[in-house]
């Protein structure tokens, strides 16, 4: 199967029904998260689950190719290498995963690296998510023991290498609050991946591309979200952006971040 195929095979049809349309994402600019207006679930809703539910069984279904990085998309691409330079020899890793729906990011893992790597995975999210993912990664009757679905954020994970953010922190009311919890797991390193940041004035605006879904949605300056990084004992050691840029025509000038970013922060 071509890679073409397989990135089509994997991604929902609403996302690329949107890709051919350019249709508007976000809506508004408002400045606090509580001021934007909602519909439906946010995450919890039937189509979103159905839909995360639905890329992840096609995303397990490739593991029947042989292992290619080819089949990690730019989103998650920054991941594998990342976890390979922290870890250098000691081929073991264990990882937070925050926001990370139902394994996406993981099952990318067991493509990318050898089998003498070990992963140890805790997945962060909401509990619908959760009991869903859970039941994925079952094969033959037994959870894979190198993945841990969670609720909430636990309180403690010993010698825990990274925590992985792929877009899921602009859904979150309190990032920042959120980022200094992270910070206080000690990890060797924070990576933010695919984040909606950028030289623009931190605020908040509304999502209205997902059907059935108006959710709120943070666009960040990246110097706060460095500041809040670096008040928490990690300093920026890596960013760059991925090759997308965002229709924002419907924004001023001020406010277009245009393309998301990528962050590694590592402990001072």
């Amino acid at each position: 199967m071509k890679l073409k195929e397989v990135r089509n095979r994997m991604t929902p049809p609403i996302f690329r029904d949107r890709n051919r349309r350019r249709k508007v994402i976000w809506e508004g600019v408002y400045e606090h998260y509580r001021d934007v207006p909602t519909d439906g679930l946010g995450f919890d809703e039937n189509v979103w689950i159905e839909q995360t539910r639905r890329m992840t069984e096609m995303l397990l279904e490739s593991e029947s190719f042989s292992p290619h990085v080819d089949t990690v998309f730019e989103d998650h691409a920054i991941l594998p290498p990342t976890v390979v330079s922290l870890v250098g020899d000691a081929r073991e890793a264990t990882i937070l995963d925050f926001g990370g729906g139902m394994g996406v990011s993981y099952i990318h893992l067991r493509q990318c690296l050898a089998s003498t790597f070990t992963t140890w995975y805790h997945v962060v999210e909401c509990p619908r998510v959760c009991q869903v993912g859970s039941v994925l990664l079952t094969a033959n009757g037994n959870m894979d023991e190198n993945i841990t679905f969670h609720e909430s954020l636990p309180e403690s994970i010993p010698d825990l290498d990274l925590v992985y953010i792929c877009s899921a922190l602009q859904y979150v009311e309190d990032y920042a609050g959120l980022l200094q919890s992270l910070a206080r797991l000690r990890p060797k390193a924070i990576l933010l991946a695919k984040t909606s940041a950028g030289d623009v004035p931190t605020y908040v605006t509304v999502q209205v591309n997902m059907p059935g879904l108006s959710v709120p949605y943070w666009i960040l300056n990246v110097d706060e979200l460095v500041d809040i990084m670096a008040s928490a004992g990690y300093a920026l050691r890596y960013q760059s952006v991925l090759p997308r840029e965002y229709h924002q025509n419907n924004f001023p000038e001020r406010y277009r971040f245009r393309r998301a970013r990528n962050l590694l922060f590592l402990q001072k």
